[in-house]
């Protein structure tokens, strides 16, 4: 019986850790210049972004979690791979990965009504 529940922990804990990784991704990012996600300054350096299922990005400079913000991931198109665009602000639109872009909701550009 003891090793029957040892078998079912660890087929338990294996499909946890699988889902873990299914519903979240983490990617390098440089910042070439100061920016800003949600109000917290972000120094020039090399930062982690890690994304979750839930339409919610974290960034971390080493271990230390820097800032939560809502993002919304859209198909790369034709924007260039590997860059981040800010605003005159300094406000990070949009990080851009391999295939696909993270879109800061917060920090996004406003859009005009159509009259």
């Amino acid at each position: 019986m003891n090793r029957k529940l040892t078998t079912l922990l660890i087929a338990f804990l294996t499909i946890a850790v699988m889902m873990g990784v299914a519903f979240s991704s983490t990617h390098k990012v440089e910042m070439l210049r100061v920016a800003t996600v949600n109000g917290v300054e972000l120094k020039p350096g090399n930062y982690k972004l890690s994304l979750s299922g839930e339409n919610t990005a974290e960034i971390y400079r080493g271990k230390k979690l820097m800032v939560t913000a809502t993002v919304e991931i859209q198909p790369l198109g034709g924007s260039t791979p590997g860059s981040v665009a800010q605003g005159v602000d300094g406000k990070v639109r949009e990080i851009r990965l391999k295939n696909e872009k993270v879109v800061f909701i917060d920090s996004a550009t406003p859009r005009r009504s159509g009259r």
